[in-house]
């Protein structure tokens, strides 16, 4: 279970508290977060809210947000049985049901797809509070135009190595196109990518060590990207973007891709595998397609 800052526009906590991960806490540090406070995943709930408290030096913790996906209930009933304000990022399991307060920092979020009788809480979430973030991001960056830069982005640790899979497919494309690939911080395949990079005669440029992608984004013709706040930041930069998804239940978002003219949903990722020329054109017809406003 983690619990970190990580998505968009989001308040930077007083303290950050991660389980023993050395990368994950390099990570943080090289995003500004200097107050990280490292626990064992075995110790009791009670007992991190009194960690928490002995760290702080206070006796009152103001708020407590739990980004994680993983059911937390217990943390959550610790939490309200100390008075503690409870907020959940992202999270789907009945343990948002006893949490004060659940962002859902995705334009796919729709209240009406998880049932939340008897839930008197806050929501926050949706293409509402998206439309939100846009105007202040956007605002940062001047009109975009083509640059013949495509970006390669699959978060920061890319689980079903997704990056590898699609330098692959897209090795071929016109080199007129310079491609990046983003090597995130918690990458376990940081080794195979370099190694295929080699092979296929440095194709690719390597970016490692970034923590802000907003300027990769916005200079790019083209994103290939998962679900996730990546995705989302493409979608507040109008950057056009190609989606694989990790996991076949990915598919409800997909259905809600849809309805954005500039992104393609490709479905499950095994279809690239089996294909990489699926991936290779659905990338260049989006180059073909692209307009900026």
């Amino acid at each position: 279970m983690k619990y970190y800052k990580r998505h968009i526009e989001r308040k930077e906590p007083s303290v950050v508290l991660v389980p023993y991960t050395k990368k994950l806490v390099l990570y943080l540090k090289n995003q500004g977060i200097q107050k990280i406070l490292q626990y064992d995943v075995s110790t009791s709930p009670d007992d991190l809210i009194k960690l928490v408290k002995e760290y702080s030096q206070t006796r009152k913790i103001r708020e407590w947000v739990i980004d994680t996906k993983l059911d937390c209930e217990d943390l959550v009933l610790a939490l309200r049985n100390n008075k503690v304000f409870s907020t959940l990022i992202d999270n789907c399991t009945n343990s948002r049901l006893l949490a004060d307060k659940n962002i859902y920092p995705t334009p796919l979020f729709d209240k009406s797809d998880l049932d939340w009788k008897g839930y008197n809480g806050i929501i926050k979430g949706g293409l509402k509070e998206l439309n939100i973030n846009k105007t202040s991001l956007s605002s940062s960056f001047e009109i975009k135009r083509k640059s013949k830069n495509i970006l390669i982005s699959f978060g920061g640790e890319d689980p079903n190595e997704l990056t590898i899979h699609t330098m692959k497919a897209l090795k071929f494309l016109d080199k007129k196109y310079e491609i990046l690939v983003i090597i995130g911080p918690l990458f376990s395949h940081e080794k195979k990518i370099k190694k295929l990079n080699q092979e296929i005669g440095h194709r690719f440029k390597l970016v490692e060590k970034c923590y802000d992608l907003s300027n990769y984004i916005f200079n790019s013709d083209c994103l290939i990207t998962a679900i996730g706040t990546t995705l989302f930041e493409a979608l507040a930069l109008k950057t056009p973007s190609v989606v694989l998804s990790n996991y076949r239940s990915d598919i409800i978002d997909e259905i809600k891709l849809r309805k954005f003219k500039n992104i393609s949903p490709m479905g499950y990722y095994q279809k690239i595998i089996n294909s990489n020329d699926l991936l290779l054109n659905a990338v260049k017809q989006r180059l073909n397609t692209t307009n900026y406003l």
